[in-house]
C-alpha cells in the first residue's frame, strides 16, 4: 500500500527510524514486522519520497496483494487493511515530525493582515477578508487531490487567491498551482500547501491578491 502522500504533510526523521527499528541499505530504509495475523508480515520501505507498506504470506512464500485493491473487501482482507494503517500510523507518530504550510499561512495572513479566519459554512473551509470591505481576498479548503487533477484521493490543503488574469498560464505547473478549483478559473487560482511550494512564493501570492480585491473598485 502506498503512503507516499504522508510525506507532504510530515518531515522524515531517519534517526527516528532507526531507533523504531529500520536499516538502512541501497536505497532508502526497511522494516519488517509481524502483523497480528499469523503468517503475514508487513514489508516496509521508506526514503525522502517513498513510503510503501507490502504484505507477505510466509505460508504462501509470496507477496499479499489484495490489501493494493481497493475495491476488495470481507473481513479477513478488511482486517488486514486496517492493521497496515495501525502500522502507518504507529510509523509516523514515532518517525515523523509534524509540519503544516497551512498553518503557516492562517498565522501570516492573520499577522500581515490583521484579518481574521472565518468559518462562514460551518466546517473546516476558511476564508479571509479585507479589512476595509466584506470581499475575500483568501480561501482555505480540504478537497480531494483528485479534484486538482493528480492520481490520488487522499485530503489535502489548498489555498484560493486572486491573481492578474495576464499572468495566470506564466504561474500553473500542475504540481502546485492549478486554475482555480470552484472558483472563477479567470481571475483565482489554487495552491496545494506541501512543503513543494516556496514559502516565500506562497506570501507573494497572498500580498498580491489582498491588493487586487483591496484596490478593486
Amino acid at each position: 500500500m502506498n503512503f507516499d502522500y504522508v510525506h507532504n504533510k510530515f518531515a522524515l526523521n531517519k534517526l527516528k527510524l532507526k531507533k523504531y527499528g529500520f536499516s538502512q541499505s541501497e536505497g532508502g530504509y526497511f522494516l519488517e514486522k509481524q502483523l497480528p495475523v499469523e503468517g503475514f508480515v508487513a514489508k516496509v520501505k521508506i526514503d525522502d519520497k517513498t513510503f510503501v507498506i507490502d504484505i507477505f504470506d510466509t505460508e504462501a512464500q509470496s507477496d499479499y496483494f489484495l490489501t493494493n485493491v481497493e475495491q476488495a473487501e470481507g473481513s479477513f482482507v478488511g482486517g488486514l487493511k486496517k492493521q497496515v494503517f495501525d502500522l502507518r500510523d504507529d510509523i509516523v507518530s514515532n518517525c515523523f515530525s509534524s509540519f503544516s504550510v497551512k498553518e503557516k499561512v492562517i498565522d501570516f495572513m492573520k499577522s500581515r493582515f490583521d484579518s481574521d479566519a472565518e468559518f462562514p459554512w460551518e466546517d473546516e473551509n476558511i476564508i479571509f477578508r479585507v479589512k476595509s470591505s466584506t470581499k475575500w481576498f483568501a480561501l482555505i479548503m480540504t478537497i480531494p487531490a483528485e479534484r486538482l487533477g493528480l492520481k490520488s484521493k487522499e485530503l489535502v490543503d489548498v489555498l484560493n487567491l486572486k491573481h492578474d488574469p495576464l499572468d495566470m498560464q506564466n504561474l500553473y505547473d500542475g504540481k502546485n498551482i492549478f486554475p482555480a478549483y470552484h472558483m472563477n478559473k479567470i481571475h483565482w487560482l489554487t495552491i496545494l500547501l506541501d512543503k513543494n511550494i516556496d514559502f516565500a512564493k506562497i506570501m507573494k501570492l497572498v500580498c498580491e491578491s489582498y491588493d487586487l480585491v483591496e484596490n478593486k473598485k
